[in-house]
């Protein structure tokens, strides 16, 4: 992942961006099926345990909320600092 945000970097005005995507996605695939326990494993298990699917839908969406609140605070706070620092944005 560090070398994709490095490559980028270097890359011409004209690449074609959805090469990059493509390789994210591949590399986070390749990660899910190292690290993550298939439903057998879970099965047999004294450590896991199944869910609901309600359960997993409500952390989700506190996760999210949390995560949205943090990128808005600190979106004000940076845009504040800049404003009291007359940055130009134009």
């Amino acid at each position: 992942m560090l070398a994709l945000l490095v490559a980028i970097q270097f890359l011409p005005e004209r690449f074609p961006y959805m090469l990059l995507n493509i390789a994210y996605v591949i590399v986070a695939y390749a990660i899910a099926l190292k690290f993550q326990y298939g439903k057998q494993e879970i099965t047999d298990s004294d450590r896991f345990a199944f869910h609901s699917n309600w359960r997993v839908v409500g952390l989700s969406l506190l996760c999210f909320v949390a995560s949205l609140l943090v990128v808005v605070v600190l979106g004000f706070s940076i845009e504040r600092i800049l404003v009291l620092a007359n940055w130009d944005f134009g």
